[in-house]
């Protein structure tokens, strides 16, 4: 029985490493820069954005608030942004809004919904871009940038987290 199991892994893992769906989906590939046996390391991938998990990230704007919070303002003091509920360490799931002031008479927000366990770490890349991956659980997340100006998203991926690929690799290189 141990021996099917660990077979229909490496199988699932080789399938997947070979650009095969592992998915019904054609945009929801495995796709590693270098497989994971050349790795030193687990890592952590990026590939095109689904957009199935839309409807999980919608960046909007909303009327201008007066909002007595932490901001973290950018490099040169012209902008801000405030990340709220994100008190996710005692849920199994919720809910985070990034929002942001780019000196005009609206805030943009960028909602993200069903988060597991991982608040959003926000920084400021420069002075106009905000980096804000989210993580939807262990292994899967979204990755995107945020031109405060243009008041777009610019990047957005899906990011893996490819601890059980490189753990699976590891296990067949010792069978």
């Amino acid at each position: 029985m141990r021996s099917v199991l660990v077979i229909t892994c490496c199988l699932l893992v080789i399938g997947g490493c070979s650009g095969k769906a592992t998915r019904h989906d054609d945009d929801s590939r495995w796709h590693f820069h270098t497989t994971p046996d050349k790795w030193e390391d687990a890592r952590v991938f990026h590939r095109p954005f689904d957009k199935s998990w839309s409807e999980r990230v919608v960046f909007t704007k909303i009327p201008i608030e007066t909002i007595d919070a932490q901001k973290v303002y950018s490099p040169n003091k012209a902008y801000w942004f405030l990340v709220t509920g994100t008190n996710c360490a005692t849920r199994s799931q919720c809910d985070a809004e990034v929002t942001i002031f780019n000196e005009r008479d609206y805030l943009l927000q960028l909602k993200i919904s069903e988060m597991k366990y991982y608040p959003p770490k926000v920084a400021w890349i420069n002075e106009k871009l905000v980096h804000v991956p989210v993580w939807f659980g262990i292994r899967l997340g979204v990755d995107q940038i945020i031109d405060v100006e243009k008041e777009e998203i610019i990047y957005q991926e899906m990011i893996d987290s490819g601890v059980i690929a490189f753990q699976q690799w590891q296990r067949s290189k010792t069978k």
